[in-house]
């Protein structure tokens, strides 16, 4: 991700972004927190979007 973006688009899987340009932060609460604060620090977006599927590591 570039600096100066303005909503940084994150996901647990690159699956989950879809092609689109995002941090992949892992599967977890720790290693999501971790990888999310990390990109904060770095690229200072004026919002955060959080997609996926909570809970899920197959098709049901």
């Amino acid at each position: 991700m570039s600096a100066g973006k303005d909503v940084l688009l994150v996901a647990a899987t690159e699956r989950e972004l879809c092609g689109r340009d995002g941090l992949v932060c892992g599967v977890g609460p720790v290693e999501a927190a971790a990888a999310t604060a990390r990109a904060l620090a770095l690229d200072r977006p004026e919002a955060v979007l959080h997609v996926g599927v909570a809970g899920v590591r197959g098709i049901a």
